[in-house]
């Protein structure tokens, strides 16, 4: 292992909260550690010397099918040959004083993927440090001509020595890439089907975040699955990870919209021109898939990575936000801050649309124009900095009886990669069908 006090000071601290947190998680949940290892992490990219002997501790006993309890972690080190067998011993104190940390910190949930990949990337830039500093040292020894330290730090990002270099580009090629879309007739946005909304802002693209912030009966998840039967239309398979409402009403919602029946007139005579509606209507669409009540950040990442890569999955819609749970021991606003980071990475690193619907504070209930504003995502102001679209819904004769009941509002409150041609969007919901502007 490399000499890690010469890594920059700022790396040291997020190097050993990230590792304490890991190795909490494997010692909760030690079957998490056929995720991680040695795939993501290995014990080469711990920071403390003790963190990675405790590492390859739970490693080995694991292997052995055993669990990795503290007193088989001090005696696999003992057997190692790397601690004496006297714990009086100062590299004892350093092993216990990181037990002690790592069993204080010990989550109730499954995040060791999570940690796995921070320490992993840490491990790697302090390598990139180390190894480039070694470089530059040996050419002011003389060791090494200036000339060659290009060559050296090109072989080694070649090497993997640097971490992962191919995961890089250009922006040449960004810009090519992004070229490439139009010529090939790709779709650059998937558009919501609410033809007013999308002549505004165009639809959500690959890799964004939109956020739909709206309180309760305000249409939110509506807006949400006609989004995705609209996509689905388009020829794209969708996914929804539901933890508001059951599949059972995600489908009876569906059905509202494809037959032609109104809810009224079903009962067990019209069975039959109900298959055949609903038939029809998912004959000429791709593949919506429903999860239920994925609960937590760590499950919801799994799916759409999933769905993503096995099903070809496009759009995703989470609903909603603020009632995933992460794992640990924390208050609500750090739980809605890493929830809102997460998701908002899930869909760049899947490639994916991804609808967040969200509460929004009653706040906007007490002012006289009812005007939402980004402030009002509820628990967390990191909402509105990882969104890259924020939409607000708004049924307005639950505002104001003054309202005709079909009136409906959308605010078009942010778009990050594109013009918003109209921040007010008025159109008209249909409780019939149970669709916006349809």
């Amino acid at each position: 292992m490399q000499d890690n006090t010469l890594a920059p000071s700022w790396t040291r601290q997020d190097a050993i909260d990230n590792e304490v947190g890991l190795l909490a998680n494997l010692l909760f949940d030690p079957a998490q550690l056929r995720e991680v290892s040695p795939d993501i992490v290995t014990a080469q990219d711990f920071f403390r010397v003790e963190h990675s002997d405790i590492f390859r501790s739970i490693d080995s006993i694991v292997e052995e099918a055993a669990r990795p309890e503290v007193m088989a972690i001090t005696n696999w080190l003992k057997q190692s040959g790397g601690y004496p067998l006297d714990e009086s011993d100062d590299r004892w104190v350093l092993v216990h004083t990181a037990l002690d940390a790592v069993l204080a910190a010990c989550f109730t949930g499954t995040n060791a993927t999570y940690y796995a990949g921070l320490v992993a990337e840490m491990g790697r830039r302090r390598r990139r440090y180390l190894q480039i500093a070694e470089l530059h040292r040996a050419v002011s020894a003389g060791n090494l001509p200036a000339d060659d330290i290009d060559q050296q730090v090109k072989t080694l990002a070649d090497t993997g020595e640097l971490g992962s270099a191919p995961a890089g580009t250009t922006l040449r090629d960004a810009m090519h890439d992004w070229i490439d879309t139009l010529e090939q007739a790709q779709l650059v946005h998937f558009p919501s089907g609410i033809q007013i909304l999308d002549d505004s802002i165009d639809g959500v693209a690959a890799g964004e975040m939109c956020v739909i912030g709206a309180r309760p009966a305000h249409c939110k998840s509506a807006m949400g699955l006609q989004w995705c039967h609209h996509v689905a239309k388009l020829g794209h398979s969708c996914l929804v990870l539901s933890q508001e409402m059951a599949a059972i009403q995600l489908g009876r919602r569906s059905l509202m919209r494809a037959s032609p029946l109104g809810e009224e007139a079903w009962d067990q005579h019209a069975v039959p021109s109900l298959r055949q509606h609903a038939n029809a209507f998912i004959a000429e669409r791709a593949v919506i898939h429903i999860f239920e009540y994925p609960s937590t950040i760590e499950r919801a990442e799994k799916l759409i990575r999933w769905y993503a890569k096995q099903q070809q999955v496009r759009l995703v819609v989470v609903d909603y936000l603020q009632i995933l749970r992460a794992s640990g021991s924390r208050t609500r606003y750090e739980d809605v801050t890493e929830i809102s980071f997460r998701l908002k990475r899930s869909a760049a690193e899947n490639n994916v649309a991804l609808l967040a619907l969200c509460q929004v504070s009653r706040l906007v209930e007490e002012r006289t124009d009812f005007r939402p504003r980004l402030s009002d995502l509820k628990e967390s102001g990191q909402v509105e900095q990882d969104a890259d679209l924020v939409l607000f819904p708004q049924h307005l004769s639950r505002f104001s009886s003054k309202h005709e009941p079909w009136k409906f509002r959308i605010y078009v409150a942010k778009r990050r990669n594109g013009k918003i041609r109209e921040p007010v969007v008025d159109t008209c919901w249909n409780a019939n069908s149970q669709t916006i502007g349809v």
